[in-house]
């Protein structure tokens, strides 16, 4: 029992050094890059090495490209992608309270060719980067950037694979068969921004248009679940989401474990 015990101890201390030596090699830095004239101010994370990593870009909550998406940038680097983390709103604008962050989002949902164009801008720069692989290019995005990534997907832009988190199931029109991404949803079953009718309709547009995709429920996730300090905003602003450890874990290993197919 206790030659376990130890062997366990043994285990837990070298993945501690793993992750430690991972987060001592691990590049950090807010980058600048142009959507035409407009100055864009994004974040990129990756561990340096010899070969070209996969790239997974960030699409943030309508909040911003703020310290939440750096956060899932580090974790995705720890993972051994290049992880960047877009500005959607250029000039790194970030929202303080919903009535400003839905000043800056409603022009990208109002008009999905600008909301594009911005991400394009993303992806080009990107591939001039010399450790990122610019053949497998991935998304994922966290509520309005979640919602973004799915209309990116459907409406041109050539991902690997997209994943959404809590985000928006808006429809969007689209060739059947000229979406190549493979798409994974991840849904808060209780998220009041979301409704069944919605569920259903998204599903069979992916079934009409032959798309490749996924949809995962998770029990007693509001909008918003993956977001550590959801629960304290939702309370500051009157807003019905909470952050679930549980599901927001299960969410986290499930979209690793889709960006490996």
């Amino acid at each position: 029992m206790l030659q376990r015990f130890f062997g366990c101890v043994l285990l837990l201390l070298a993945a501690s050094q793993v992750q430690a030596d991972r987060i001592a090699k691990r590049l950090e830095q807010e980058v600048t890059y142009f959507d035409q004239s407009t100055e864009c101010k994004g974040y990129t994370a990756y561990l340096p090495g010899n070969k070209r990593l996969p790239v997974v870009l960030i699409l943030p909550e309508w909040w911003g490209c703020g310290e939440y998406v750096k956060m899932r940038a580090k974790q995705l680097a720890d993972e051994g992608y290049y992880a960047f983390a877009i500005d959607m709103y250029g000039e790194g604008k970030q929202a303080e309270t919903p009535e400003e962050a839905g000043k800056l989002a409603s022009p990208f949902y109002q008009n999905g060719a600008m909301a594009n164009q911005r991400i394009q801008a993303a992806i080009d720069f990107v591939k001039k980067q010399t450790m990122a692989d610019p053949s497998n290019i991935n998304a994922i995005g966290f509520c309005f950037g979640g919602g973004l990534a799915l209309n990116a997907a459907r409406t041109g832009i050539k991902f690997k694979h997209v994943i959404s988190f809590h985000g928006n199931l808006m429809p969007q029109k689209f060739k059947s068969g000229s979406v190549s991404s493979k798409i994974l949803v991840c849904n808060g079953e209780a998220d009041e921004f979301v409704s069944k009718a919605s569920i259903t309709a998204f599903k069979k547009e992916m079934k009409n248009g032959k798309v490749k995709f996924t949809f995962i429920n998770y029990k007693n996730a509001t909008h918003a679940f993956t977001n550590p300090h959801a629960t304290e905003t939702g309370k500051k602003f009157n807003l019905p989401i909470a952050y679930n450890q549980e599901a927001a874990m299960k969410a986290w290993q499930d979209m690793l474990l889709f960006l490996k197919k």
